[in-house]
């Protein structure tokens, strides 16, 4: 995961903490402002491609796979992010009457190998891997369903695990605008 790479440049966990100690702040803000204005969920970005949700998820996904993953994770500043997170995705999408139908996971053996080679490869005091795969797959059913039914929801952009969110941005945005150009020429006519 990108937010890893970038925040734990060469197994840094204390620049890495203190980013989740940061965007913990930011989610406390959403989330205050977000259940009680439930109308600013469905604001957008002036960017094509950005969305607050997308940034949740993001954030969220990588302390989770930190708390799964990292020794000592569990009781440090991801840990705190993924719980603030984790309340703010479920409490959102309930104050927005999100369905509950059930979400098609992309938490895969396969999608793991991805992320666990990009933690390998940044130097992280990682525990044994069955542990952080068993651990990962009690974290993040918590809200991982709530999470893909609110991007659904808020059409929002994808893309969080062993592939660059970025690439997935440009790809969703690159459909939604050829899908609009062919509905425009398709209501001239």
């Amino acid at each position: 995961m990108r937010f890893l790479a970038v925040h734990a440049p060469d197994g840094d966990l204390e620049r890495l903490y203190r980013a989740f100690e940061e965007w913990e702040m930011w989610t406390a803000e959403i989330l205050e402002s977000h259940v009680s204005y439930p109308m600013l969920a469905l604001f957008r970005s002036q960017h094509a491609g950005q969305s607050w949700i997308t940034a949740l998820g993001l954030v969220t996904d990588a302390a989770t796979l930190t708390c799964a993953c990292v020794v000592g994770a569990e009781s440090r500043e991801p840990y705190f992010m993924h719980r603030r997170g984790r309340r703010a995705i479920v409490d959102i999408a309930d104050r927005l009457h999100v369905s509950d139908r059930p979400a098609e996971s992309w938490l895969v053996p396969e999608a793991f190998e991805i992320a666990w080679s990009q933690e390998l490869e940044l130097k992280l005091p990682l525990r044994n891997k069955d542990e952080a795969w068993r651990r990962l797959q009690e974290l993040r059913p918590t809200y991982g369903d709530q999470l893909e039914r609110l991007i659904d929801y808020l059409v929002a952009p994808r893309g969080f695990w062993g592939h660059s969110a970025e690439q997935t941005v440009h790809d969703e945005v690159a459909r939604a605008a050829e899908e609009a150009r062919r509905r425009a020429r398709g209501a001239r006519r």
